[in-house]
């Protein structure tokens, strides 16, 4: 099994400055929380009409949009210590809801309404979603007992019924990888085998008969192996991005910083420009031509202005959970290069993000859902919350690529701030 074992957890000398949004803040909380703690799920906004047919010619009063949350982990403790390595105990086959409710006024804030969807036919986390005409699809991910899951389920917005459509083939399953769909086909990036070994691979699912046949080939490979990532269209819908992650090849000892692209036309992977900080378990949006990078689990030696106290626990490595953000603006001409824009309110990984432009509006914000916080102490875990923030970029400031001032995951303890670092990935 994998698992996750702390690499250091330190007791430090400072104090928490609370974060309270302005009306210049680009973040948030929304009065509205997620009906559970929630981590490890997947996220899809979902554009379908109620019956049945095609949402682009559809009126306008027939076509819904909703963000659709499947699945995860519903543990209260998260990732808990449990002598060896770190796992989720609680798993679920809930799917919920979101419709977001834009502000109509300066003075008012974004809300919105969850509402429960039928079960999924089973638990599973650390998957993919991706919709498919009217229908919303999981793939992928694990089960209770840490085994990989092969069952294709989707969701039909039409019958509101879930079906299984089809199975992995064994030699593809995996989770923690990265998905993205044009047209009927659905690209699966990387992620790990059951053994936890990074993979390099991508499967092309070609759903266009998927009530009779799913037909399964493989793409180019990515050139580095790697999971805990997660897939962007580019310029336009033929080219994907992806970045970060984690990989054996390293003995999982710190993230990636490399990013890739694949040009569909030319059927290739290249190089293109690094993130400024290694991060795995982030999540990668393409909102208006500006692709972020959002939190995740970074790689430090020692935090930026912060005195360590006494160590608590220092086994090995150094990881931390992030709240930075990095954008890159591929509307640009010439190299774009990742910048670091702003904070968020708290360090944060495993969680499930959407980007959401209102019909009608030019701008658009991205909606955070759940997530890990910073690791626990009293619990030794890493608690799942079921808050819901809102990131308004054309609010943000770009601080340049130097290094943040706030990248270390905190939280309270008996009054005092443990920073949670080193999740270092082991096999057992």
């Amino acid at each position: 099994m994998t698992r996750y074992s702390i690499a250091l957890t330190t007791l430090l000398s400072t104090t928490i400055t609370p974060h309270f949004a302005t009306a210049a803040d680009p973040w948030s909380y929304l009065s509205v929380d997620i009906p559970v703690a929630l981590s490890d799920m997947a996220v899809t906004t979902m554009t379908y009409t109620t019956d049945g047919g095609n949402s682009t010619t559809a009126a306008a009063a027939d076509v819904k949009k909703k963000i659709i949350l499947t699945g995860g982990c519903v543990s209260e403790k998260g990732n808990e210590y449990l002598g060896e390595y770190f796992a989720c105990l609680e798993l679920t086959n809930k799917a919920f809801s979101f419709e977001p409710i834009a502000p109509k006024t300066q003075f008012q804030a974004w809300t919105g309404t969850f509402a429960a969807l039928p079960d999924m036919p089973r638990e599973r986390n650390r998957h993919g979603s991706f919709q498919v005409n009217n229908n919303l699809c999981v793939v992928g991910g694990r089960d209770t007992a840490d085994n990989l899951v092969a069952a294709i389920d989707c969701y039909d917005a039409t019958t509101n019924a879930w079906t299984e459509v089809g199975t992995l083939p064994e030699k593809y399953m995996t989770s923690d990888f990265a998905s993205y769909t044009l047209e009927d086909k659905v690209y699966i990036i990387g992620g790990y085998n059951q053994g936890y070994e990074a993979l390099s691979q991508v499967v092309v699912m070609d759903m266009s008969n998927m009530d009779d046949t799913i037909t399964f080939e493989e793409g180019v490979p990515i050139d580095t192996p790697r999971g805990d990532i997660f897939a962007v269209p580019v310029d336009d819908e033929s080219t994907i991005m992806i970045s970060g992650g984690f990989t054996h090849l390293n003995d999982f000892a710190k993230p990636l910083d490399s990013v890739e692209q694949y040009e569909i036309g030319s059927d290739s992977w290249e190089p293109v420009d690094a993130l400024n900080e290694e991060r795995g378990d982030k999540q990668l949006i393409n909102l208006n031509g500006k692709i972020y990078a959002i939190g995740g689990e970074g790689k430090v030696d020692s935090g930026p202005g912060i005195t360590v106290d006494d160590p608590l626990v220092v086994l090995a490595g150094g990881s931390i959970v992030l709240d930075t953000v990095e954008v890159l603006d591929i509307t640009v001409d010439g190299d774009a290069e990742w910048v670091t824009k702003g904070d968020m309110p708290a360090s944060l990984f495993r969680f499930g993000a959407s980007g959401w432009v209102e019909e009608g509006s030019d701008d658009g914000v991205i909606f955070v859902f759940g997530g890990q916080v910073g690791f626990e102490a009293e619990c030794e875990c890493f608690r799942t919350t079921e808050k819901v923030m809102v990131f308004n970029p054309s609010q943000s400031k770009v601080l340049g690529q130097s290094a943040p001032s706030a990248g270390v995951a905190i939280s309270v303890v008996v009054g005092h701030v443990v920073a949670a670092a080193a999740i270092v990935m082991m096999l057992a």
